[in-house]
C-alpha cells in the first residue's frame, strides 16, 4: 500500500531498511537469519510490484488485498524458510534480480 499509495522510493526505503536493520541486528547477536532476511526482501518486492500494478491501474484496497491474495495462493511469495527442500528462491535472490 505504500507503493500504491506514496512512492517507490518510500516502500524501497521504508520496506529494505527494515529488513536490514533486523538483519544486522541479528548478526551482531550471533544470529544468522539470511533465509529470514531473503525471504522477507523478495516478498517485499512482490508487494511493491502489486502497489505499482495497482496504482497504474487505479485499484482499491480490496483489489489489492486480492492480489496479495493471489500472489500467496500462486506461490509468488516465499510462505517459509523451514521447509524440508527449501525454497530455491532464498539462495540467489537479490534486490537487483526484481
Amino acid at each position: 500500500m505504500i507503493e500504491r499509495n506514496h512512492s517507490t522510493a518510500l516502500a524501497s526505503g521504508l520496506g529494505t531498511g527494515r529488513e536490514w536493520e533486523s538483519w544486522a541486528s541479528d548478526k551482531w547477536n550471533g544470529k544468522d537469519n539470511t533465509k529470514d532476511h531473503l525471504r522477507d526482501e523478495w516478498n517485499n518486492d512482490v508487494g511493491r510490484q502489486i502497489g505499482r500494478y495497482a496504482d497504474a491501474h487505479d485499484l482499491g484496497e480490496q483489489e489489492v488485498l486480492e492480489l496479495v491474495d493471489y500472489a500467496r495462493r500462486n506461490g509468488d511469495l516465499i510462505r517459509s524458510i523451514s521447509d524440508i527442500v527449501p525454497d530455491p528462491r532464498l539462495k540467489t535472490y537479490s534486490e537487483a534480480s526484481e
